[in-house]
């Protein structure tokens, strides 16, 4: 028997935004998405408690760095603001983006 039944089946397709298409796929879903809940509860009983914790270490790096201003900013800035239709205390005035509601 499913551990998933068909009530529980219709919860999760309904948050989840999925029509099934009938019995077949119905029972072809709740099969597979029993199945996926079983390898869940297998992984769940192993006990990892004496396991130490790995690190994994894919040579990636921080890419993050020190806002600077270039020289190009320094250079062309002030004529760019000057160019802007609309300006205030230094800065180019742009429409709103996002709106509080």
């Amino acid at each position: 028997m499913p551990t998933v039944q068909r009530k529980e089946l219709g919860k999760i397709t309904h948050l989840a935004r999925i029509k099934l298409g009938g019995k077949e796929q119905t029972a072809q879903i709740q099969g597979q998405v029993s199945r996926i809940i079983d390898f869940v509860n297998q992984l769940a009983k192993i006990n990892v408690s004496e396991e130490k914790m790995s690190q994994y270490d894919a040579g990636l790096k921080n890419i993050f760095r020190e806002d600077k201003e270039g020289e190009l900013v320094k250079e062309k800035g002030p004529e760019l603001i000057e160019q802007a239709q609309k300006k205030q205390k230094g800065f180019v005035v742009v429409p709103e983006v996002f709106k509080e509601e």
